[in-house]
């Protein structure tokens, strides 16, 4: 009688069937692409909010548009010293009106303002079942969202974008 070295086909094939059930199980435990997606998103939406105001910005300069504290862009855009304004009609038309970034796409938005400061701050919808409701102040403890703030006076008279990614 001979030993053979190696193993028996059934013998692999166990293996592997055993292996397949954990790796389909135990992977996605491990690695959660869904946090890095929405982190990903976010981010994206930073470089879109920078465009977007920037662009906003360059053509009320290019149209004669001083820099005043509430005026209207030629394309209905709310603005505020030349960017666009922390509401819905200011920076959330001008996302809608120049790139892919809307509500039907799977963001909500709130605004937010105090004596000191306006802001919109915008998340993805799918966050939780419940994101749509959430207010201002809940979607910045969620730490998955992006956030403008329009120029407050005709001193500083730059906008603010900030991100936070840590809860996506």
């Amino acid at each position: 009688m001979s030993i053979s070295k190696g193993f028996t086909f059934l013998e692999m094939i166990g293996a592997t069937a055993v292996a397949s059930v954990l790796a389909v199980t135990a992977a996605p435990r491990f690695i959660d692409f869904a946090a890095e997606e929405r982190a990903a998103a976010i981010n994206g939406a930073v470089g879109v909010i920078n465009s977007v105001a920037e662009n906003t910005y360059n053509q009320a300069v290019m149209n004669g548009a001083l820099p005043l504290q509430s005026q209207q862009s030629s394309d209905n855009v709310a603005l505020a010293f030349g960017y666009p304004e922390a509401s819905s009609s200011g920076i959330i038309s001008a996302i809608e009106n120049k790139s892919s970034i809307n509500r039907e796409g799977g963001w909500t938005y709130r605004v937010a303002s105090t004596s000191s400061q306006r802001s919109v701050i915008l998340t993805l919808a799918n966050i939780d079942s419940a994101s749509s409701q959430h207010s201002f102040d809940q979607i910045l403890s969620s730490h998955c969202y992006v956030q403008y703030i329009q120029p407050q006076n005709n001193v500083a008279l730059s906008y603010q974008v900030q991100s936070e990614t840590s809860g996506c």
